[in-house]
């Protein structure tokens, strides 16, 4: 007779990769070696400044999903974050698999929520195409899109 015992799984393996994507950050990652003998029901996804010693929860997914995005940070003045990855299954957590660099997220030039402020109007996530400083910005606000263009041309 076999009995086999499940456990927390080992930590998620490889790196935890982080990549900016403006205002948000993308994270992805392997599942563990070992799922404990019990299948990975959830990750938890944690952050905190590099300076601070507390993790906060940015996001649980499910079992299956290895990437995630994490948006609301505060912004590019403010500092860089670290990044940790949990595997769940029904037995506990994993140890955590943690950003080998800090990551500093990124936003559209400050100019434009000035801009769009003055207008009167709501800054709604402009997104840069990848060109650098080629002014080209996406927007569902009409009026915002052709005053940006033509700040572009001053």
């Amino acid at each position: 007779m076999t009995c086999t015992c499940a456990g927390k799984p080992s930590a998620p393996s490889g790196r935890l990769r982080a990549k900016k994507s403006g205002e948000s950050v993308l994270l992805d990652w392997n599942a563990p070696y070992d799922d404990g003998g019990s299948r990975i029901t959830s990750y938890a996804v944690d952050y905190k400044d590099v300076d601070s010693v507390v993790w906060q929860r940015a996001a649980v997914v499910d079992g299956y999903t290895r990437s995630v995005a994490i948006h609301g940070l505060r912004d590019a003045a403010v500092g860089d974050y670290l990044f940790r990855v949990i595997a769940v299954n029904e037995m506990g957590a994993s140890e955590p698999l943690e950003t080998d660099v800090s990551v500093r997220p990124s936003r559209p030039a400050a100019g434009l929520y000035g801009i769009a402020e003055f207008a009167g109007l709501e800054f709604a996530g402009l997104e840069n195409d990848g060109l650098e400083n080629d002014g080209l910005y996406q927007s569902t606000t009409k009026s915002l899109l052709q005053i940006l263009l033509i700040c572009q041309t001053l």
